[in-house]
């Protein structure tokens, strides 16, 4: 068979006119795929594989943003025992940005 090279708006207007039934028993149904996801999530709770974040007390806040400028992100979050994407969210969303020199 030989190859075409199509541009894009050959193959649009070459597909102009078809149309495309298609089959909901050929896709599953949303609220069992939903069904799923909760079960799979339980089941990695109860491995201890996936934990809830732990909020965010006044405290921990506050040591962040006493030391954002003169501690690293991975010192800071071994200090107050999380995640260190957690602490970068954290100090993302509490505006704190490092300074650097000129």
């Amino acid at each position: 068979m030989e190859k075409v090279n199509t541009t894009t708006c050959e193959m649009r207007r070459a597909c102009r006119g078809i149309s495309v039934e298609v089959d909901p028993a050929d896709y599953p149904d949303p609220a069992e795929l939903l069904e799923r996801q909760i079960e799979a999530k339980r089941k990695l709770k109860e491995a201890g594989i996936l934990k809830e974040p732990r909020p965010w007390t006044p405290e921990d806040i506050e040591f962040l943003k006493e030391n954002y400028g003169s501690m690293t992100v991975l010192q800071i979050s071994e200090k107050l025992g999380r995640d260190l994407k957690s602490t970068e969210n954290k100090a993302y969303r509490l505006g704190l940005r490092k300074h650097t020199s000129p």
